[in-house]
């Protein structure tokens, strides 16, 4: 004979512990759910993690962990689920955690210089920004000029000096991080000349006779020597100046006959080359003769069109 001796099944105990009651997280981010399960006459089979009715997640060893990207906004109430060896179940008190809307990255202003800014090379300039947040806090800026760190600011104000030392079109970008590691920046580009005969802050279009393209004697185009790239051309040779090599103090000048020569650009943003309320033309010019076609310049847009002539 034998005795067979029958005990009842004790059920498992289980503790949600992270995260803690009243956590708040931006909707899209992840949090870690954590549980600590035992069973006095067995094991644990497995930890359920979830949200309201719905299991988001198990856990079959220990450490029971989830990593949960929270969707829906509003108050979520979690729970953890112990499950023996021998099928019993055990659910944890609910914590309850609250999903917020998602984050929104910081924004970033550069406040010196301006775009288009034009300066010598050599010159030192003051980079500043201003960079917030709506949903949160700036937790770093940095400055970057062509690609190579200026500074790195973990607070206001956020600023650097920028020594421009090759001529050319020059870009500084200020890159915020907020505390969610979001990422927003901001850019603008300055022209630095070398040599050049007039201003520079704010030179738009430079044309002289040394940045020509001609065959033969008739111009088919004209580079602008700012960085800005504003070049005019003319394809129909009926309609192209010509090129005197030495004409105005031993300078190259381009010609124009008076009647249909002319060289242009199409599709040129106004404000990035010249203002509707007022702008500073240099030029050297001599008019060889009376035309009725005597435009030195001309600029338009759809609402409105300016030329200066002779």
């Amino acid at each position: 004979r034998y005795a067979l001796f029958v005990t009842d099944n004790q059920a498992p105990t289980v503790t949600l512990t992270a995260p803690s009651a009243g956590t708040a997280i931006k909707q899209g981010n992840s949090l870690t759910l954590k549980a600590d399960a035992a069973d006095a006459d067995g094991s644990i089979a497995k930890v359920l993690f979830l949200s309201g009715d719905e299991t988001i997640g198990l856990d079959e060893t220990a450490p029971y962990e989830l990593e949960w990207s929270a969707t829906g906004e509003g108050e979520h109430l979690l729970t953890a689920v112990a499950v023996d060896n021998r099928g019993d179940e055990t659910a944890s008190a609910v914590v309850s955690v609250t999903v917020l809307p998602p984050n929104v990255a910081p924004e970033v202003v550069i406040t010196a210089p301006n775009a288009g800014h034009g300066v010598s090379v050599g010159v030192t300039l003051k980079v500043s920004a201003s960079a917030t947040d709506s949903d949160g806090t700036v937790v770093s800026v940095e400055i970057l000029a062509n690609g190579e760190s200026l500074a790195k600011r973990s607070e206001a104000p956020y600023e650097a000096d920028w020594t421009l030392a090759k001529t050319g079109l020059q870009t500084v970008t200020v890159r915020a991080t907020d505390n969610d590691g979001a990422i927003s920046e901001a850019s603008v580009s300055v022209a630095v000349y070398g040599d050049a005969p007039v201003p520079v802050d704010g030179l738009r279009l430079w044309l002289d006779g040394s940045s020509v393209t001609q065959e033969g004697g008739k111009v088919s185009a004209w580079a602008d020597r700012t960085p800005f790239g504003h070049d005019v051309s003319q394809s129909d040779e009926d309609f192209q100046p010509t090129l005197a090599v030495d004409l105005f103090n031993g300078q190259a000048a381009v010609l124009f006959d008076g009647e249909n020569d002319v060289l242009a650009r199409a599709a040129v943003a106004g404000e990035s080359l010249l203002s509707p309320y007022g702008v500073s033309v240099y030029a050297v010019v001599r008019q060889k003769r009376e035309s009725a076609v005597n435009t030195l310049l001309a600029w338009e847009a759809p609402n409105y069109k300016n030329h200066l002539a002779l």
